[in-house]
């Protein structure tokens, strides 16, 4: 996984998605989607991944790569 880059990205991913990045490159903070409702936090680490290496990091990209991580998490398929 690429750590780094979540840890270069962290105020941003912050800011824009309420997704904290400790300083080790780990998830741990999620924003809210839905009140009342946890997603499965078994999916952590996949999500984890997915934001490290599958997500551009560059304009509009990143906000439709970001978000449809996030919706994958949230939502079980």
């Amino acid at each position: 996984m690429n750590t780094e880059l979540l840890i270069q990205k962290t105020e941003m991913l912050e800011e824009y998605f309420g997704i904290h990045i400790d300083e080790h490159g780990n998830v741990s903070r999620l924003p809210v989607i839905l009140d009342q409702y946890t997603p499965d936090m078994d999916r952590v680490p996949e999500f984890a991944l997915c934001l490290g290496n599958d997500v551009s990091y560059k304009s509009l990209v990143l906000f439709l790569f970001t978000l449809q991580e996030c919706l994958l998490f949230f939502v079980c398929i």
